[in-house]
């Protein structure tokens, strides 16, 4: 499954399964949604963002069990472009994110490169948890300038 519905032109939901063949569908949604409002440089790197993120979700949370079911809400709200990620595995903690300028691959934990990725190529990470419906929720900022 995988189904868009475009509810203006600056705000997209999905809900996909958690299948990896969907990966390539999102990263490219993605880019060419933000590219409408960032250069495509940033529109590029905000879709590995989103593509390390969903590629988690799938592998970890959902230990690769197509079944499952992943929402993402995109959207442009005044000065940023926002993507809010939402899934019901268990409830995840980030470890430490290291510092940019201290960033050594050997500081890494396994799936620390991912994390790594999404904090260098957006401006803003959120993790939160909804403990009445027990889902994880990412939200990823990219901030417009100028």
């Amino acid at each position: 499954m995988f189904k868009v519905e475009e509810k203006s032109s600056d705000s997209i939901f999905i809900e996909m399964n958690a299948d990896t063949a969907n990966i390539e569908m999102i990263t490219e949604l993605i880019m060419d949604f933000s590219s409408r409002f960032i250069s495509e440089e940033q529109a590029y790197k905000m879709g590995v963002a989103v593509d390390e993120a969903v590629t988690n979700i799938i592998m970890y949370a959902y230990s690769s069990d197509p079944e499952k079911v992943i929402f993402l809400h995109l959207f442009k709200k005044h000065d940023e472009i926002a993507i809010q990620i939402e899934n019901f595995g268990p409830k995840f903690t980030p470890p430490v994110i290291v510092e940019k300028k201290k960033f050594s691959f050997d500081k890494l934990e396994e799936g620390g490169l991912g994390l790594y990725l999404m904090q260098e190529f957006m401006d803003e990470l959120r993790f939160l948890y909804d403990f009445q419906v027990c889902k994880n929720i990412l939200v990823m900022k990219k901030y417009l300038i100028g």
